[in-house]
């Protein structure tokens, strides 16, 4: 992320927006990113673990959740654009 962040340097939206306090360049979105490793890793654990796969199913579906609801509240806070958290997704999807 710090490479990516150093390369496009974007800017973040208008400091006169923002609910938290950010520091930093916006694209793309560090937060996103470790989300969706994060839960990803977790979910695959409990899917390997789980004897049922209603249970590896949930695992999943919690996992999308709680990526989905740090992506949005990224952008939601305003300090980030929504490109950056889409972009930061796809990225660590896609590595």
């Amino acid at each position: 992320m710090a490479i990516g962040k150093a390369v496009v340097g974007r800017r973040r939206p208008p400091r006169a927006i923002w609910l938290v306090h950010a520091r930093g360049w916006s694209f793309p979105s560090g937060h996103s990113a470790a989300a969706r490793l994060v839960f990803a890793i977790l979910a695959l654990c409990a899917a390997t673990l789980a004897r049922r796969q209603a249970a590896s199913v949930t695992g999943w579906l919690t996992a999308g959740s709680a990526v989905a609801a740090t992506a949005f509240s990224r952008a939601e806070l305003r300090v980030h654009w929504t490109t950056d958290v889409i972009a930061s997704v796809v990225f660590v999807t896609s590595g």
